[in-house]
């Protein structure tokens, strides 16, 4: 089974989402930096390696994550992270067309559609009244 890692950069009441451009999975859809993991890596180091080179964060703390399998049998390992240090830039503008942040309750319709339900897994709605 292929193995995803992602990370919800959480500000506010908002998170930061890319729109995915020319790549194998996604085209045309708003999805978070994130992807495979590399043989012997961890779901943890992937996220870490992935928003480093996606959009040039570094998580400070992660504070929850969560585990879900989608209908290819793709496991997606999500991490929400609401510390970290960088400001996002796009590293990947041929995979990646535009970085936009998004409030949780106004995402694009074309977004992946595992991704809300990552969102109501790991509660991220909570924190909005932080």
């Amino acid at each position: 089974m292929a193995k995803v890692a992602a990370v919800f950069f959480y500000r506010e009441t908002k998170i930061l989402m890319g729109l995915r451009a020319q790549v194998e999975a996604h085209s045309g859809c708003w999805g978070l930096p994130g992807g495979r993991l590399e043989k012997n890596e961890s779901p943890r180091d992937a996220a870490i390696r992935e928003a480093s080179e996606e959009v040039g964060l570094t998580p400070s703390i992660f504070e929850s994550a969560c585990q879900l399998v989608d209908l290819a049998g793709i496991e997606y390992c999500f991490y929400l992270c609401r510390q970290w240090e960088g400001e996002p830039r796009n590293l990947e503008p041929v995979k990646c067309s535009q970085l936009q942040w998004f409030e949780l309750d106004r995402l694009p319709e074309n977004t992946i559609g595992i991704i809300a339900e990552a969102i109501d897994v790991l509660e991220i709605k909570k924190y909005s009244d932080r």
